[in-house]
């Protein structure tokens, strides 16, 4: 029997400016389901159109607790996972130095769960399917839920960059991960290379796939008909986005270019600082943090010759999604999941560290063909995104293929 009902865990959507890419998942999931319930944990701004049968609760994380009365009551638990992980020869390096940390996080995620079961039980769980779209924390929690009702609440997890790559966590580990890979039931990967990492780390742990995210098809983005070249970035302004490197690769454009970027961040004042030593045939545009819709609506009448990405770590980045969905040609470089959607067919893509005359180059080769040629390399970007990236394919593939 086809489950009726989803329950779908997310860290602020329909709140909260993040997890755009859920906008569109959503509409999907709310076909396929009579009803959806998600659980954010917060409800803080602007609330997002849902569907109809679209509900929304709200679950707070890190309640306070009696710490006494949680030692008592899960005294085996805490024991089982202090030797598991705290005790652990490959695994106790990790917590050393920061150990009491760790373990009011361990104090905490069990208390979490102990909540975030009693919430289950108002549900009619017999027809259900619960789908968390990050691995941590929300993984945490209900991997400690099926440890304390015997595995009771299979689930199903996606994984994206940061929740499951140590390349991307300064501690150089994850904590509990050993735990959670025990109780967790299914794991879906954005992406060829997170299937790959997690199988090479977990190789006992079969029951992963690949589901790529995708975007919806909202046209093309017209052609440029002048010899302005346009440059759309889109990014927050943190160290590891580089955008300091778009602002060195367009210092040595010599040819007219009109840079728009769409993002804020704490390094607002650093990046808009470094754009004032840009030459007289750069013009910058920084358009702030806005609705996706508003970018959207950008790609549809702005002619753009190229979207730029130079992140120094990424899963596979929406935003580069979106761009390939216009016919954008986009750079990327080689890291993660970037390559599975930066290629000869969608764009340009620089090594992990470039050199920037290297960037500058393939961009010049690019501005220096015919429209005609332009036009073709347009066309092949808009087939490779429909083929690897359409919404309308990819996600009730995962649908039918993992939650149904």
């Amino acid at each position: 029997m086809k489950p009726t009902s989803l329950i779908l865990l997310t860290n602020g959507f329909p709140y909260e400016q993040g997890e755009q890419f859920l906008e569109t998942e959503i509409l999907h999931l709310s076909k396929s389901f009579e009803k959806v319930f998600i659980y954010t944990t917060s409800t803080k701004g602007e609330k997002r159109d849902l569907p109809n049968n679209v509900e929304v609760k709200e679950f707070k994380w890190g309640s306070t607790f009696s710490v006494k009365k949680l030692v008592f009551r899960r005294s085996g638990l805490i024991m089982k996972l202090f030797l598991k992980e705290f005790w652990s020869p490959k695994r106790k390096k990790h917590y050393k130095g920061n150990y009491k940390f760790h373990f009011n996080n361990l104090l905490g995620i069990i208390n979490d769960a102990e909540k975030f079961q009693n919430e289950l039980g108002k549900h009619e769980l017999t027809n259900a399917k619960i789908y968390s779209y990050w691995f941590g924390p929300w993984g945490d929690i209900m991997c400690m839920v099926n440890v304390i009702s015997n595995k009771k609440y299979p689930f199903i997890s996606r994984v994206h960059g940061y929740d499951y790559d140590v390349d991307q966590r300064k501690e150089g580990f994850i904590p509990f991960r050993d735990f959670q890979m025990k109780y967790i039931h299914q794991i879906s990967a954005v992406s060829e290379y997170g299937y790959n990492r997690i199988g090479k780390e977990y190789p006992a742990f079969k029951n992963i796939s690949v589901s790529r995210l995708g975007v919806t098809d909202n046209g093309d983005n017209p052609m440029n008909e002048n010899e302005l070249f346009h440059i759309v970035s889109c990014s927050s302004f943190i160290p590891l986005k580089g955008v300091h490197l778009i602002i060195e690769i367009l210092k040595r454009l010599t040819f007219t270019v009109k840079w728009t970027h769409f993002g804020d961040g704490p390094l607002r004042d650093r990046i808009y600082s470094l754009a004032q030593e840009l030459p007289e045939n750069i013009d910058v545009n920084f358009k702030g943090f806005v609705a996706n819709d508003v970018i959207i609506e950008f790609y549809k009448k702005e002619p753009i010759d190229l979207f730029m990405n130079v992140s120094e770590l990424e899963g596979i980045p929406v935003s580069i999604m979106e761009a390939i969905s216009f016919g954008i040609p986009s750079t990327g470089c080689k890291i993660c999941g970037v390559p599975e959607i930066v290629t000869a067919q969608s764009g340009f893509l620089f090594e992990k560290e470039f050199e920037i005359n290297d960037a500058v180059a393939q961009i010049v080769i690019y501005q220096k063909l015919t429209k005609s040629d332009k036009f073709k390399f347009r066309e092949e970007v808009k087939t490779f995104w429909k083929k690897k990236f359409d919404a309308d394919v990819n996600y009730p593939t995962f649908i039918s293929e993992n939650l149904q």
